[in-house]
């Protein structure tokens, strides 16, 4: 009877174990200027979406666009590397960012910004990056680059939950907990943050909101492996009925 009760008991483990799969996700497969929408809605289950908030200008589009970093002569120098600031080092290739453009000009394929460039004018806030997944999380990290002053930028994260709530995490609550430094020029790793650091059991969609320039790459997150964890599930069971079947037989 106790060694049922201890093969029910793991099989009832097994049931509550959650595998996570993770995600990185770079934009190193996109052109510079790209206008990135549902791109990798396929590959990495997010749809992204950008918010310009400069409604002065007419021409401001709500676009999130890669930007090339390893070039060099672009219109925004701010975003090219090596780095001068930040917790990470400056010889460090990021690649491909993800800005919110500053105008809409494509003269040609209609998918690529011709001038790609981020929007600086300081809105409090400027615009938003938005990632909608489509399977809900269990983590979000990313880099930032290029976030110059939080004083009056006043930068945020914006986590929503699969309960309906919302979270914020200004910018300037970073330096304590990674180590950031922000100036122009700056590249930071924002480590993961959890869905349950906020009392969500995951997370549906996150929103990076800037104050001024800036860009984000290396976006990570984790989602629940429903998969691994059947397997694991139908594996205790199937070890409980095996001894089930044996103790009969004898």
């Amino acid at each position: 009877m106790k060694r049922i009760l201890t093969f029910a008991a793991l099989a009832a483990a097994a049931s509550l174990q959650i595998q996570a799969a993770s995600f990185t996700l770079t934009f190193e497969s996109a052109a510079h200027g790209q206008i990135i929408t549902d791109d990798f809605e396929t590959s990495h289950g997010v749809v992204i979406e950008g918010i310009n908030n400069d409604n002065a200008d007419p021409n401001a589009p709500d676009w999130a666009v890669a930007f090339d970093s390893e070039l060099t002569g672009t219109r925004d120098d701010d975003l090219e590397d090596p780095w001068t600031g930040g917790n990470l080092p400056s010889n460090t290739k990021l690649g491909k960012l993800l800005i919110i453009q500053e105008n809409d000009v494509n003269t040609g394929d209609p998918d690529i910004a011709d001038l790609p460039d981020d929007e600086g004018t300081r809105l409090n806030p400027t615009g938003s990056l938005i990632f909608d997944f489509v399977r809900s999380v269990l983590s979000f990290g990313l880099d930032l680059v290029d976030v110059e002053n939080l004083t009056v930028e006043n930068g945020k994260l914006i986590f929503f939950g699969n309960n309906g709530g919302i979270s914020e995490v200004a910018f300037s609550t970073l330096p304590g907990r990674d180590g950031a430094s922000w100036g122009n020029n700056s590249a930071n790793r924002i480590s993961p943050f959890l869905a349950s650091d906020f009392g969500f059991g995951s997370i549906e969609k996150v929103e990076v909101q800037l104050g001024g320039s800036g860009a984000i790459d290396n976006i990570t997150w984790t989602v629940p492996d429903t998969g691994s964890s059947l397997a694991l599930l139908g594996a205790a069971f199937l070890c409980l009925a095996t001894f089930s079947r044996r103790r009969k037989q004898s």
